[in-house]
């Protein structure tokens, strides 16, 4: 018997939400940044679009996504922008420690934002176009590749 091996980044992944079912309602971000200071993203004052992507530090498949998003938001379309949304700090704390993006990714504290986007669970991309102010595209991910396909 071999062990065989998937690569997980030639499957585009599919959405969470069916369609048909009830709209997520895009709302602003209010949280803190990993330092505890107050931050929030103003929706209406945003690009064209906002790649939201829903990790934690003590998730393994979330701190490659994350790390591996320091060089991947250069690929993301001009009109785009990229958060990492996690939960508060105070549970984040006990999760890990540091920031797996370096200092060079947007990082927003917020357990609210993960009941507003409905967010099942960790590693969890969603995409909001700010012209249409709508979810255009929800999905799971475990790498860059998989964000990317997304978009």
């Amino acid at each position: 018997m071999t062990d065989d091996v998937i690569d997980a980044t030639k499957f585009k992944v599919a959405r969470m939400h069916p369609p048909g079912s009830e709209p997520i309602k895009v709302v602003d971000i209010k949280g803190v940044d990993l330092e505890g200071k107050t931050c929030d993203i103003d929706i209406s004052k945003c690009p064209k679009r906002i790649v939201l992507a829903f990790l934690s530090r003590g998730c393994q498949s979330c701190v490659r996504i994350w790390s591996e998003a320091v060089e991947g938001v250069k690929m993301l379309p001009e009109d785009s922008m990229f958060a990492v949304v996690t939960k508060d700090l105070d549970f984040e704390e006990h999760q890990g420690d540091g920031d797996p993006g370096q200092g060079q990714v947007l990082v927003i504290c917020s357990t609210k934002a993960w009941h507003d986007y409905q967010v099942p669970g960790n590693s969890h991309i969603v995409i909001i176009d700010t012209e249409l102010e709508k979810v255009v595209e929800e999905s799971g991910a475990l790498n860059w590749a998989q964000v990317m396909s997304l978009i």
